[in-house]
């Protein structure tokens, strides 16, 4: 908010912390929610949310620093990077696990993203035409081509870690596909098309909003409004739990769905112009909007 961050309590529903740290920086939260790590200026600094306290782990210098993908197990003991990095004292010291550097020499092709499973013992590396998997020594299990879609914008392990769940799509606009990639034998299938937004939980629960109706495309790269979305959560086997439709405006659009790991929590948030102080533009500040819903129910 604002351009900071701040933590919640989920059961409680109340903020617990905020945090003065730009939410403009690449950032991760631990497993637990105590503490997370952002990068800044070369830098890895770790972070106690409810204290504030603030302690410098690592550096590293990349040449290309566009290409920098650096991403935590998420009991922040391993982190998986494509350069070296240099820890400020043994005691920070994590486990490294270097990623990419065989398939760049090999093909010139830079890693796109770096993902772990949520028990830390698989992660996901992303390459323009390929993904592999690996376990959480960084050796290979198993890899093959991606979809053919422009951009992976996010990724997570099934509950069961036999598959990827991929929500891929074109760069500038929110709409995508989602895929389910098995990962031996590796095969990939189209299971969901048409969605904006994707969030997948440890426990396989999967939340997606989708547009409804048509809509006229602009011939430019301008946000694609419709007129209607539905918020849905499915269960590990696609059923719908969930299913909720909300009407979009000019001014009240953006919905996305967050599911936390548990899978016993959902955030529903927008962006809502009317708001005091939003500003225009997609990088204004003080335009979200949204709630934080017990779904638990759902499952009885």
């Amino acid at each position: 908010m604002d351009g900071h961050l701040e933590a919640y309590d989920a059961r409680a529903g109340v903020k617990a912390a905020t945090i003065s740290v730009s939410s403009e920086w690449t950032w991760q939260c631990r497993s637990d929610g105590q503490q997370f790590v952002y990068l800044s200026m070369g830098n890895m600094t770790r972070i106690d949310i409810q204290s504030g306290d603030s302690r410098l782990l690592a550096s590293f210098e990349a040449q290309e620093p566009q290409r920098t993908v650096l991403s935590l197990s998420p009991d922040f003991r391993s982190v998986a990077t494509t350069v070296p990095l240099k820890f400020m004292t043994e005691a920070d010291r994590l486990k490294v696990i270097l990623v990419g550097q065989e398939k760049l020499k090999a093909t010139g092709e830079h890693v796109q993203w770096i993902g772990w499973s949520g028990d830390g013992s698989r992660i996901l590396v992303g390459y323009p035409s390929s993904l592999e998997i690996l376990d959480g020594s960084g050796a290979k299990i198993s890899s093959g081509a991606r979809p053919k879609a422009e951009v992976l914008h996010d990724a997570w392990f099934d509950d069961r870690q036999e598959s990827v769940i991929l929500h891929m799509g074109p760069e500038q606009q929110r709409q995508g596909m989602i895929f389910r990639c098995h990962a031996v034998p590796w095969k990939c299938d189209r299971v969901h098309s048409r969605v904006e937004s994707v969030s997948v939980s440890g426990q396989g629960i999967v939340g997606t909003v989708e547009p409804l109706g048509k809509t006229i495309v602009p011939d430019d790269d301008s946000i694609i409004f419709y007129p209607r979305y539905a918020a849905v959560i499915r269960n590990p086997a696609s059923t719908s739990l969930v299913r909720q439709v909300y009407t979009t405006t000019r001014e009240h659009w953006g919905f996305e769905l967050s599911i936390s790991p548990s899978g016993n929590w959902a955030i529903l948030h927008w962006r809502d112009e009317h708001q005091p102080g939003c500003g225009t533009g997609l990088q204004s500040r003080n335009c979200a909007q949204g709630i934080l819903v017990d779904i638990s129910k759902a499952f009885k």
